[in-house]
């Protein structure tokens, strides 16, 4: 910015300190705009010498894994592995760059915090893109690879206009301190929410789209509803423990302003999308009327 000569002085200060503060509270502002006015980001991938060098002595970097929050990251019931869009983002990662992962799993939000902060992992497959979380809890965020708007999710009989009051099923780690309309309701994780709604022991719950509609594909939350939300999006990034080599960090940022929009938005649809394998139970919860109409004609027969 310039000022004329005749300026106040302290007129420059004031803009240096604003700049300061932007900068602080989004590191990667400058960034991105140079990028979207001088120079776009490259979808190519070239590794340094120094990165290089970094992977080949780096060894297996230990990745913590939620088991309760998909599609982000989720251990399959049926299998018992570790999968989400953020698991299957670092196996390409991995493939791209050469780093070696192992996944640790963790049930909780906060037993996965405190792996990272006792050295049993050296990043975290998702958290959310928030400062205040990264600060308090020692991490440093890579850029967002995913970002999702907010909708909220009810009974399908509900209205949005009548939820003065109702009970709000709200996640523990939850960083929102303001005004609420209902009685918030604690529960540990966002998919304790969820099912608290659809069991009908909450009434509502705020969740990104993504996750609204993993569950919603899902036979036995067919009867909840999303209603789209104007709060900012929430986003989610890879968090890597400080006392690492910021290296690390560079590699990540690196890997997602490389991703391809296509190939990214397969893997959000691989883990979003079910494979219903046909079963009576599935049958019965896709068709619960006819299943009753039929099943009582043949008691009156």
């Amino acid at each position: 910015f310039v000022t004329s000569k005749n300026s106040d002085s302290d007129l420059i200060a004031e803009l240096n300190e604003a700049i300061v503060s932007v900068t602080e509270a989004d590191p990667y502002f400058q960034t991105t705009l140079n990028e979207k006015y001088f120079a776009p980001a490259s979808r190519t991938f070239v590794l340094s010498d120094k990165e290089e060098a970094y992977i080949e002595q780096a060894g297996v970097l230990r990745v913590g894994v939620m088991s309760s929050q998909p599609p982000f990251q989720y251990k399959d019931e049926k299998t018992g592995a570790l999968k989400g869009i953020g698991v299957d983002l670092l196996r390409d990662i991995s493939k791209t760059t050469g780093l070696q992962l192992a996944m640790v799993e963790a049930s909780s939000w906060e037993e996965l915090y405190t792996k990272a902060k006792n050295g049993q992992v050296d990043l975290i497959a998702g958290m959310p893109y928030d400062y205040t979380t990264a600060r308090e809890r020692d991490l440093a965020m890579s850029r967002p690879y995913l970002s999702s708007p907010y909708t909220l999710l009810m009974h399908e009989e509900m209205s949005e206009d009548s939820i003065q009051g109702k009970r709000l099923a709200l996640s523990r780690t939850s960083t929102y301190d303001g005004y609420f309309v209902g009685t918030a309701v604690p529960y540990d994780s966002v998919d304790a929410c969820i099912r608290a709604v659809n069991r009908r022991e909450a009434d509502y719950t705020y969740v990104d789209t993504y996750t609204a509609q993993y569950y919603l594909n899902l036979p036995s939350f067919e009867e909840l509803k999303m209603v789209p939300q104007t709060y900012t999006s929430y986003r989610i990034c890879f968090g890597v423990v400080k006392q690492g080599d910021h290296i690390l960090l560079g590699l990540l940022n690196k890997s997602v302003l490389s991703m391809d929009s296509d190939d990214l938005q397969s893997v959000i649809y691989q883990n979003i999308v079910h494979k219903a394998d046909f079963s009576v139970e599935y049958f019965i919860q896709k068709n619960p009327i006819p299943v009753l109409a039929a099943a009582g004609c043949v008691f009156l027969l």
